[in-house]
């Protein structure tokens, strides 16, 4: 059973992940969080230390992703003008 039997999380800031291709529904995949098979997957940019190919929108919304792999959806070097502590 895949997780997108339930209603897509929503996101302040990405109000229409679907429509601009930020998540994906060509297949269906395993998160590499919660390990629960999706076929509504993000395969973007995820910046951490372990090899983490497809997170569910679930988990990307819940923080659950960022907070097991210790990582961001936004390169901080990429940030200009703002220092990081």
């Amino acid at each position: 059973m895949t997780q997108n039997i339930r209603p897509l999380p929503q996101f302040k800031y990405h109000p229409k992940p679907l429509e601009t291709g930020a998540f994906e529904q060509d297949k269906t995949v395993e998160c590499d969080c919660c390990e629960q098979q999706t076929s509504v997957y993000y395969s973007g940019p995820f910046y951490c230390v372990d090899e983490v190919e497809h997170l569910c929108p679930w988990c990307i919304a819940d923080g659950s992703a960022a907070e097991k792999f210790a990582g961001s959806f936004q390169d901080d070097a990429s940030i200009e003008g703002v220092e990081f502590e």
